[in-house]
């Protein structure tokens, strides 16, 4: 990835902390392209997508709340690989932000 594609997420992975509910379909669509973005990098670019991440599960319940299958899918492909680490990492964001949302998907995780 170029260095000003990842500052352009970079960047994108903090403006919904300060934008007016009218920008929420565009962060849906942002959070669909981010999590797209992790599983299809390569394995030596992957580990900078995590830090974009962790800021974008920061934003409220209400506008996480589309995404729990997302997250999960994108946890259980991290704990099969040799990023089980950063998968580790994000599941107390992930719980924190989708709350009740994603307790049905914690079974399968967590065997």
């Amino acid at each position: 990835m170029s260095p000003l594609h990842y500052q352009a997420l970079r960047n994108l992975s903090t403006w919904p902390l300060n934008t007016s509910p009218s920008s929420q379909p565009y962060f849906n669509s942002f959070v669909r392209y981010l999590i797209t973005a992790v599983r299809t990098a390569p394995p030596d670019e992957k580990e900078q997508y995590f830090p974009l991440i962790h800021s974008v599960l920061q934003v409220n319940r209400e506008w996480m709340s589309p995404f729990p299958s997302l997250f999960a899918h994108l946890v259980e492909e991290l704990l099969d690989s040799p990023f089980v680490q950063y998968a580790l990492d994000l599941i107390p964001d992930v719980v924190e932000s989708l709350g009740d949302a994603w307790a049905p998907f914690l079974p399968k995780i967590v065997t």
